[in-house]
């Protein structure tokens, strides 16, 4: 299957709902790519959590370890976002990679990705959010740093440039974009908790294990599970907005210049 990704201004609710229809078009590809990290990083914070549980209690619900439990999930959603920004990238030129192909190039790109979208960003929102500027950097002016980093692949002085041209005039489009994410992701999780209590209490599993909590609690590893899918979806609509930008700023033709600036850098490394 494929997808006609016609080049409009969309408005935020037609580019979550154009999410879900390349998703669920291309659902295998996303599984097969998306899967094994989701299922790595929940079994990983499972393993936490199990570990540093009480036997009959769960957690000793703690302020710090919280804190250690959040910044992991930020941690891998961030690295979840690397491969599936590349996916996107391919689809859209109706190219069908392998889960394989996706991992080789992420794994090349991961340590530049990691300091600026891990180190740098987390940076920006941690220590220096008192400076209001900071965050705002982050999540505004650097709002496209994923895509500029895997799919154009500039550096340096280009790429903070390139960022500066995307988020001009933009501040007000990008807000609401954030506010749409939160609300459908307010609303994700919420039908995410409350289904996977009916299923625990059908099987009879509910308050069996501490463990299998459904409160929306960051000790709960459900929660963790339904954060990893959603960003899944996150990713995809905020690579669609990274599309519907170049398309009303630039008038583009997606695959000539896409394919160029790949091809640009590959010989300029080369």
């Amino acid at each position: 299957n494929s997808i006609r990704y016609g080049l409009r201004a969309r408005k935020p609710g037609e580019i979550f709902d154009f999410a879900l229809l390349v998703i669920r078009v291309h659902f295998a590809r996303f599984l097969g790519v998306a899967a094994p990290l989701i299922v790595l990083f929940t079994a990983v914070n499972l393993g936490i959590i199990l570990y540093f549980g009480l036997e009959d209690e769960g957690l000793d619900f703690s302020v710090g370890f919280g804190l250690v439990l959040l910044g992991i999930l930020f941690l891998q959603r961030t690295l979840l976002a690397l491969p599936l920004v590349l996916l996107n990238g391919e689809l859209l030129f109706d190219r069908h990679p392998t889960f394989g192909d996706i991992l080789i190039r992420s794994l090349k790109m991961l340590p530049r990705f990691f300091f600026h979208q891990v180190f740098l960003r987390a940076l920006l929102t941690g220590p220096l959010v008192w400076t209001v500027v900071g965050p705002w950097r982050a999540l505004v002016t650097h709002f496209f740093k994923s895509e500029v980093i895997a799919l154009e692949r500039l550096k340096g002085s280009q790429m903070n440039r390139r960022l500066q041209a995307l988020a001009t005039g933009q501040g007000e489009r990008t807000f609401v974009f954030l506010i749409w994410d939160g609300i459908v992701f307010a609303l994700f999780l919420f039908s995410g908790v409350y289904s996977l209590w009916f299923i625990f209490s059908t099987a009879g599993l509910d308050g069996r294990y501490w463990w299998l909590d459904m409160r929306l609690s960051l000790f709960s590893p459900a929660l963790h599970l339904l954060v990893l899918v959603y960003s899944v979806f996150h990713t995809t609509a905020k690579f669609l907005y990274y599309v519907d930008t170049r398309s009303l700023r630039e008038g583009w033709d997606v695959e000539k210049i896409l394919a160029r600036g790949v091809r640009e850098s590959e010989a300029a490394t080369s």
